[in-house]
């Protein structure tokens, strides 16, 4: 018998053990944990629904009522102070992204807690219609939300990065983020503020800043004492 023949031989039935492994082993970049369902139920543990349950028949800027994403997370902003009444007429969630990003709401790929988590259409098995959900919680290399499926139930689903993850999150009004618009958007944070959005052209400083610094110290430049 030849070497190869003989190696074939030996090592075969541990090539197929590898493989049947390999197909039975789980996912571990696709981790999204569902820790409670239904109202009542998350209620039960201690994780809420903000009232929503109460006040799912009211369309909250124009979203469709009951069991439906959007009107979930527009509700909780409205509960946190947050005002993007232009939000109405784009009741689809992948949407709220580029409609959000063109009123100077920041959206980037930093959660915190009371940003809506975004799907864009397709983007992580959200579907067509993509999906909007509320961050209660971030932690290291987590996080968790809460959300309303269309013709669904409500939960709260503890998620990593990769598989099932957010498109972005949207800083309409973070907890504690102070609305300094007068019209309901969230102040953009500092390392935000001149970066530029979808459709937008890169923000630049007033011309008037030019004429009332110094000189040398324009551009950066230090000027020598």
């Amino acid at each position: 018998m030849s070497i190869s023949g003989f190696l074939r031989r030996r090592f075969a039935p541990l090539g197929v053990l590898v493989l049947l492994t390999a197909l039975v082993a789980p996912v571990a970049s696709a981790a999204s944990t569902t820790l409670c369902t239904r109202y009542a139920g998350c209620a039960s543990t201690g994780r809420g629904d903000g009232g929503y349950g109460a006040n799912s028949g009211t369309r909250h800027w124009g979203m469709d009522p009951g069991h439906n994403c959007t009107n979930y997370a527009a509700y909780r902003l409205q509960r946190n102070g947050a005002n993007a009444g232009y939000l109405q007429g784009h009741g689809m969630a992948y949407e709220w992204g580029p409609r959000a990003s063109q009123y100077g709401v920041p959206v980037n790929s930093t959660p915190a807690v009371g940003a809506i988590a975004w799907w864009g259409a397709n983007s992580g098995g959200s579907g067509s219609s993509g999906h909007v959900a509320y961050v209660e919680e971030v932690g290291p290399g987590y996080i968790v939300v809460s959300e309303d499926n269309w013709g669904g139930e409500f939960h709260w689903k503890k998620m990593m990065p990769g598989g099932y993850y957010p498109t972005g999150f949207i800083h309409f009004k973070d907890r504690g983020q102070r609305d300094v618009t007068g019209d309901g958007r969230a102040g953009q944070h500092r390392s935000d503020r001149f970066r530029p959005h979808r459709g937008t052209c890169p923000r630049r400083r007033h011309r008037l800043l030019d004429l009332v610094l110094p000189l040398g110290n324009r551009r950066g430049v230090q000027r020598r004492p």
